[in-house]
């Protein structure tokens, strides 16, 4: 009898794991977050490593177009006109603004200037119509 009662017990057991292990995984839900709520996870990342998260923007001007830069998401520059030359002379096309517009960035972020200048020679050399 005791015999008989191990082997239901055993075969009990068996059966559990048994159908323990064929149960089918639960998927793994991803999170989708939406465009504002990365830009903040990455504003909050560069925060958090003293790096810094800058965004260039086109704009149409009185003068023809320029370009405002963010920091962090913060206006950080606004150029209505070609710098380092003379007169007040918009940028002729979208182009040449995020032309000079990504070699200020480019200056803020590798050379680690913190309000970067241009020259006449570097406006010329990016071929920037003034």
């Amino acid at each position: 009898m005791i015999n008989q009662l191990f082997k239901i017990s055993v075969v009990g057991i068996a059966v559990v794991l048994a159908l323990s292990c064929n149960q089918p995984k639960q998927e793994e839900t991803k999170n989708v977050l939406p465009a504002d709520a990365v830009a903040k996870q990455q504003m909050d990342k560069a925060k958090k490593s003293d790096s810094v998260y800058v965004e260039l923007k086109i704009i149409k001007t009185d003068f023809g177009y320029g370009y405002e830069i963010y920091k962090n998401h913060e206006p950080f520059i606004r150029q209505d006109y070609i710098p380092a030359i003379a007169g007040r002379k918009g940028f002729v096309s979208e182009e040449e603004a995020k032309r000079l517009g990504d070699y200020v960035i480019k200056k803020m972020t590798e050379g680690k200037m913190q309000f970067p200048s241009v020259t006449p020679a570097e406006i010329d050399s990016l071929h920037i119509t003034h």
